[in-house]
């Protein structure tokens, strides 16, 4: 259980440094 969870995040950790960072900065700047 606690292996899937270092799973997901480190999954969730990947998406964000490869594709997740644009589509987060993207709405930041739109409020900004």
């Amino acid at each position: 259980m606690f292996l899937s969870f270092v799973s997901d995040f480190f999954r969730m950790m990947t998406y964000l440094s490869i594709g997740g960072a644009s589509f987060v900065t993207v709405p930041y700047q739109t409020v900004w």
